[in-house]
């Protein structure tokens, strides 16, 4: 993967749900990356959390080309991806003769 991707996957690895989305929602008011954009989405999560969004402005900014509400989408689609992989799918599947 590529370094925003990294970051993206970490944060919503780290972070609670509520927390992604409140970046998420930062992220999505955002424009392009710059220092006030990501102090500005820093200041979405509570001051004991704020560190773990420092990687992911960080690759943001490295990513140039890449608008706050792509970074939005990503965090979204990983907290679904998430969220599906946690829900437990049970198939049963009867064999043997007939009766």
């Amino acid at each position: 993967m590529n370094p925003l991707a990294d970051a993206v996957v970490a944060i919503v690895e780290e972070l609670g749900d509520a927390h992604v989305r409140s970046l998420a929602s930062a992220y999505r008011s955002a424009g392009a990356a710059s220092p006030d954009n990501a102090a500005a989405v820093r200041q979405a999560l509570p001051a004991a959390h704020r560190e773990h969004v420092d990687p992911l402005n960080r690759a943001w900014a490295s990513s140039q080309d890449i608008a706050g509400p792509s970074v939005a989408l990503a965090l979204e689609t990983a907290l679904a991806a998430k969220t599906s992989a946690a829900t437990i799918s049970v198939d049963v599947v009867v064999t043997g003769p007939d009766s």
